[in-house]
């Protein structure tokens, strides 16, 4: 059975990581329980979300190290928190992400466009050990980042390593936005042209909610 609905980095790497776990977790709709580490992680985001939009006044402790930077973020002129962000396949912004003609799928934590200088900076924020995204995280970032602000002439996304103090940043520019476009609309059709979603075992399949050793359906 082949998959046909909008795709997102998660989607994306976990296709990448075994075609069998994409099977499971996107097509088939298996439950996924997630752990503390999830949880702990997802409530931090609300939390930071909260405190961007006014929500809130105060930070819980394990973000307080951060408030400076959270208000100087906020503080800046066009600068907007959690969006979800739809696009179709021709990289084109679209109301909402549950539009017909949806195609890919993302969230952006926070982001601010310069007009006076065309700098976009994308941020996403992390919580937990310290693990500097992948090439394709930071390339699709700002990609719909470009896609809302098209004139852009560079565009830096950034990662906040919450739990670590640490900040991740890389910077591309308008030359480059072309090729990796291309580069993402090839690995999606090798994602929507798969037709059989085989096994592939790996170190990872530890860690997989699906494997034998967890109690799932996989046979490795």
């Amino acid at each position: 059975m082949p998959y046909t609905e909008p795709w997102g980095h998660s989607k994306l790497d976990t296709f990448q990581q075994c075609k069998k776990r994409f099977e499971f977790q996107y097509i088939k709709k298996l439950p996924s329980p997630g752990n503390e580490a999830m949880a702990r992680g997802g409530r931090m985001h609300e939390d930071i979300e909260a405190y961007l939009q006014g929500w809130i006044t105060e930070l819980p402790a394990a973000i307080l190290p951060w408030k400076d930077r959270l208000d100087e973020l906020k503080a800046l002129p066009n600068f907007t928190s959690e969006q979800a962000v739809g696009l179709d396949k021709t990289w084109k912004p679209l109301k909402d992400w549950f539009h017909k003609d949806t195609w890919l799928r993302a969230k952006m934590d926070a982001k601010n466009y310069a007009d006076t200088t065309k700098h976009l900076a994308v941020v996403d924020f992390k919580s937990g050990n310290y693990r500097i995204p992948s090439d394709e995280q930071i390339e699709l970032y700002v990609l719909v980042g470009v896609a809302q602000h098209p004139e852009a002439e560079t565009a830096t996304a950034e990662f906040w390593f919450i739990d670590k103090d640490d900040v991740y940043s890389k910077t591309y520019k308008a030359a480059e936005f072309p090729a990796l476009r291309t580069k993402f609309e090839g690995l999606a059709n090798k994602l929507y042209n798969t037709q059989v979603w085989m096994e592939e075992p790996s170190r990872e399949c530890k860690w997989c909610p699906y494997s034998k050793s967890r109690g799932g359906p996989c046979k490795f």
